[in-house]
Parts: structure tokens; sequence; C-alpha cells
């Protein structure tokens, strides 16, 4: 009697124990197929986020072809002492700014220098390198040393959003520009640097137009 109650003792602990370990099971079964969903959805949202940013690179494309016809048009009104031209993706004050923000906490010296370098690299380009965490590829486009690549892609990492950086806008720079010559050789000046007699002279004709 006493060997065949150890036996049902045996038995449940047995099933006892095979009803968790297939309770363990289901639980990973589940949580892979949400992981598996879940990596679908990703997979789906990054595409659509891909579509949007080629779609958002076109219609920049389509505004700066806008404003060069504009340009075009306020050039014939202006006449030949004024010179109004479009220079696309020559704005680069947002990236600038950016990149100053990640380079606070570097703690690296010559940040001049390094800020040059770093305005040579496309912002998708420094999204993906910091996304990634790339310190070999980083070191080779920078020539900043692995030291001060790794300090320099940590302080990024830390307080930039590399999606945010990914689709930073380098805006196109408008130039109106006046011929201050008198005689001889053309000398152009930016509308900046003009007294405003000048100014007067070289934005007149556009204000008329408008």
């Amino acid at each position: 009697m006493a060997k065949l109650t150890e036996l049902n003792q045996a038995a449940s602990e047995q099933a006892r124990v095979r009803a968790s370990l297939e309770q363990q099971v289901a639980r990973l079964e589940a949580l892979e197929q949400q992981r598996v969903e879940l990596h679908a959805e990703l997979k789906t949202l990054f595409e659509q986020r891909k579509s949007l940013k080629t779609d958002h690179i076109l219609m920049r494309d389509q505004v700066s072809t806008m404003r060069d016809e504009v340009a075009s048009e306020l050039q014939h009104e202006a006449g030949e002492r004024v010179r109004i031209r479009v220079m696309r993706n020559a704005d680069h004050m947002a990236y600038t700014q950016t990149l100053v923000e990640g380079l606070k906490d570097a703690r690296v010296r010559n940040q001049n220098e390094i800020l040059a370098t770093l305005m040579q690299l496309r912002p998708e380009q420094l999204a993906q390198l910091v996304q990634s965490n790339d310190l070999d590829s980083f070191a080779d486009l920078t020539h900043f040393g692995t030291e001060r690549s790794r300090k320099i892609l940590d302080a990024f990492r830390e307080s930039v959003d590399p999606l945010a950086l990914e689709i930073t806008a380098i805006e196109d720079r408008i130039a109106i520009e006046l011929n201050v010559a008198t005689t001889g050789q053309l000398h152009f000046k930016d509308a900046s640097d003009l007294s405003r007699g000048q100014k007067c002279t070289a934005l007149l004709p556009i204000l008329q137009k408008g």
C-alpha cells in the first residue's frame, strides 16, 4: 500500500512538472510569435519611413526647382546690375547646430576642426554611423583616430536621435547681389554687405515685381 501511495505521488509530481513545463513552452511560443509579429511590424514601418523619406526628398527638389524658376523671373526684372541665385543645399545652419549639440559632451579638443570634418558627411550618412555605432567606418571617414572617434560617437548616441539627424534639412540659400563696379570687370557684392542705398538699388526692382 505504501509503495502504491509513493508511486501515485511520484506520478502526480511528474504530471505537475509536465504541466508546468507545457505552460512555460506555451508562454515561450507566444512570446516568440509576438516577437515575430513585432519584427514584421517594425520592418513595415521602416519601409514606410523609407518611402516617406523618398517623397520628402522629391518634394524638396520640386521646391528648389520652383525657387529656380522664381529667381529666373526676378532676375529678368532686376536687370544686369543685380544677380539673383539659388544655391542648393547651401544653408547648413540646422545641421551645424545639431552637430554642435552632439559634440557638447564628447570631451575632445579642437571641436572647430572636428565640426568642419563632420560637415563633410551628409546627415543621413552620419545618422547611419551613429545608429549602427560603426566605430571603424567613422574613424576611417573622419581620420579622428579610434579614441576620439569613440568619444564622439558615444556623445552623439547619448544626445542625438539618429532618425531626426537623418532628415535634418540642409536648405537652399538665396543670394541677391549687386554689381558695384563702375567700370571694367564685374564686382558683385552680396546684399548683406551693401550700403543702404545700394540695397535699395538691388531690391527695388524685386519689390516692384512683387
